[in-house]
């Protein structure tokens, strides 16, 4: 089975490290970012359209799309999708199988 050239992928939250995301009590709805990865021949075979959010002991915090960046890599039948703060003190990764 191959990947479909195009996943979308709605609100996702997680638990880690939140260097380079912003902190606040309460940093309300995330921004959301458009990350996106490139198979070997340039095209878009992931597209995450996504607000980050982080909860952790102490805070909730925001990942900015402005200071993320992704990477990551396409399988026939897998993708992964790498988020990473500019700083490279937030990183998440993302596996998707079909």
């Amino acid at each position: 089975m191959s990947l479909p050239p195009l996943l979308l992928v709605g609100l996702l939250a997680g638990i880690l490290n939140q260097g380079g995301a912003v902190a606040d009590t309460d940093p309300g709805i995330p921004a959301r970012g458009n990350y996106s990865v490139k198979n070997t021949n340039s095209s878009i075979c992931l597209l995450a359209l996504m607000g980050v959010q982080l909860n952790t002991a102490t805070a909730v915090f925001n990942l900015q799309p402005n200071l993320t960046m992704a990477s990551g890599s396409c399988d026939p039948d897998s993708a992964t999708l790498i988020l990473a703060t500019t700083n490279l003190q937030t990183n998440l990764s993302f596996f998707f199988s079909l």
